[in-house]
């Protein structure tokens, strides 16, 4: 059995095969998986909606701007000053009004 080896190539030949591999493949449907197909038919009337958030933002826990964990409420979901009296007592929370 003869013993197989291969041609060196330059940086250049290498890089412009994987190119014709990438193309030829992409050509091939190698990378078409059909999804964009199957959420349209599964899904038609599906629609991403973002909750419009307040000008109200809580640092939980002792954090301060840019350190720690915030959380901003949906617009109307923001907790009255009773509740947030008492999470800054119990927990070091720091509710700051953005405006």
């Amino acid at each position: 059995m003869t013993e197989w080896k291969p041609e060196p190539q330059t940086p250049e030949q290498v890089e412009q095969g994987l190119k014709d591999a990438m193309k030829q493949a992409k050509e091939d449907g190698v990378f078409d998986w059909g999804y964009d197909d199957w959420y349209k038919t599964k899904f038609p009337d599906y629609q991403l909606t973002i909750p419009k958030l307040s000008n109200w933002t809580c640092y939980l826990f002792g954090g301060s701007p840019g350190d720690g964990i915030q959380w901003t409420p949906q617009k109307g979901r923001v907790p009255n000053a009773w509740y947030r009296f008492w999470m800054k007592v119990f927990f070091d929370c720091k509710w700051v009004k953005n405006d």
